[in-house]
């Protein structure tokens, strides 16, 4: 059973606010309704692709958010802009870009030691320099949305990614003669993300990533939405438009997934029930990713 509090390591906001768009008094609210709802102790804090400007504007905002009460901003990870348009899920194709090491210094210097993770797609031209960049400032990388090939996601590995952002999701599919970096997060020796909501994976293949991974390299997350907690209807979502409408939070107009609407608690209850109980999944294993196991 979990004695302490959860650690949600992929959340984009709740309560009907996206976290590029969250006021001190937003995040305030929504902290402790994670505490309260969703036995959240902390939170890495996401912010999706969106404009170069418009992305730093939004780191420089959530920096002073740790001092907030209820479940702590425990850091800041940027899912894109360095991703695949194949693979871009629910990000805007136009926020998309090629990875460029002067806007990741821009990253950082706004986040002032609050950045703690980038998701990026490892086959585009120049993510391999960001990647060593982002490790040289202490910041881990996850490979994510992306068509990478099973070589080239082993050599984003050996340069020093280790995680893989929302596992069998946003990513080429397995194939017996191209793996592709679903191949590699299952064989290399790397942290991986699983959304079990009952809608990004189903059993089974959960089952597959608890054999090949065990329980001591999975990190469940929750992959929220602002549409977490919210009212079913419409909302904005870093400048995208989605709706809540069965549980399930889509692109307006589409059936495309916009994050989820489940939190990690209900996330975990569903995990524990068809696995075992696991806490690790929830609480350490998050930490011991960050690096924040010591602290």
């Amino acid at each position: 059973m979990i004695a302490g509090g959860l650690i949600d390591t992929h959340l984009n906001g709740a309560l009907g606010v996206a976290f590029d768009a969250a006021t001190p008094d937003d995040l305030a609210r929504i902290g402790l309704y994670l505490a309260r709802r969703h036995r959240l102790a902390g939170y890495v804090a996401t912010l999706i692709s969106q404009p170069r400007a418009a992305l730093v504007a939004a780191i420089a905002r959530l920096r002073d958010a740790a001092t907030l009460p209820g479940a702590r901003v425990i850091g800041i990870h940027v899912e894109g802009p360095f991703l695949s348009p194949a693979y871009r899920g629910a990000h805007p194709r136009r926020a998309l870009r090629p990875p460029d090491v002067r806007e990741f210094a821009e990253w950082i210097r706004a986040a002032d030691g609050r950045l703690r993770m980038i998701t990026i797609a490892p086959e585009l031209p120049g993510a391999l320099d960001v990647l060593r960049e982002a490790r040289r400032n202490g910041v881990v990388v996850s490979i994510g949305h992306t068509g990478a090939t099973y070589e080239e996601a082993r050599r984003a590995i050996r340069a020093g990614a280790t995680h893989v952002t929302h596992v069998f999701n946003a990513m080429r599919p397995f194939h017996h003669r191209d793996p592709g970096a679903l191949g590699a997060a299952l064989l290399e020796d790397v942290w991986v993300e699983a959304v079990y909501d009952g809608r990004h994976i189903g059993r089974q293949a959960m089952e597959l990533l608890v054999k090949c991974k065990g329980r001591e390299r999975i990190i469940l997350a929750s992959d929220a939405s602002p549409a977490l907690g919210a009212r079913p209807g419409r909302y904005e979502f870093s400048g995208m438009a989605i709706e809540l409408k069965g549980g399930k939070s889509v692109v307006r107009g589409t059936p495309n997934l916009a994050g989820s609407a489940i939190g990690l608690w209900d996330c975990y209850r569903r995990f524990a029930r068809d696995f075992g109980d696991a806490p690790e999944v929830v609480t350490t294993n998050p930490l011991k990713m960050l690096g924040l196991d010591g602290r």
